[in-house]
């Protein structure tokens, strides 16, 4: 894996640690043989080892999930809720005017945050909507149309220029990088959609 020092800030726009989850108390449902996607990560007992947060009805553990579908795993880390101070201090060395003023944030509830950047395995799967997409439009299932136009499916795009995108490297447990924003929020959603969590 490439030391993140070594990417130019700029071109890694990754989705970093952006999958947070509120906290769920619904119960699991033994009958049906499967695990409620809504306990994920919570037990009632404390947990002998590993990072937790105790929170009203038991604890919050680190765990690890499948993206359904793929073999794309993540791993989400409990973090608890507290104060800091945002910004750097004016007399800081090597301080530039971007970094100020000082003020504080406080994160009232605890929350399950993404312990690594969400990697290529991850987001190319998200990607691959678009040739699906794709192959439904070939078969003409339903041609789009100036009047039907607003209506249309978007899907994400591959990435236009792999010889400057993927500079840093491509490989599958490498941080994906150079998305927008939006396509940030998007896979976000997808990833809440195919898993029955809430993630953002």
């Amino acid at each position: 894996m490439v030391p993140l020092k070594t990417i130019r800030p700029l071109k890694l726009l990754a989705i970093m640690m952006v999958m947070l989850t509120a906290v769920h108390t619904a119960n699991s449902n033994p009958a049906s043989g499967q695990e409620d996607p809504l306990t994920v990560g919570l037990e009632t007992t404390k947990p002998k080892k590993g990072k937790f947060v105790e929170i009203e009805n038991g604890f919050m553990v680190e765990y690890t999930a499948t993206i359904p579908g793929t073999k794309a795993k993540y791993t989400m880390v409990p973090v608890p809720g507290g104060r800091f101070t945002m910004g750097s201090p004016d007399k800081e060395k090597d301080r530039n005017e971007d970094e100020g003023p000082q003020f504080d944030v406080v994160i009232v509830e605890p929350f399950w945050m993404s312990k690594y950047e969400s990697t290529w395995a991850e987001y190319k799967a998200f990607m691959e909507l678009s040739d699906a997409l794709n192959k439904l439009a070939k078969k003409k299932i339903r041609v789009i149309k100036p009047e039907n136009k607003l209506d249309a499916v978007t899907s994400p795009s591959r990435l236009y220029d792999p010889t400057y995108t993927f500079e840093p490297g491509e490989g599958l447990d490498q941080p994906a990088a150079t998305m927008t924003q939006f396509s940030a929020m998007q896979y976000s959603k997808w990833v809440s959609l195919v898993s029955n969590r809430f993630y953002r």
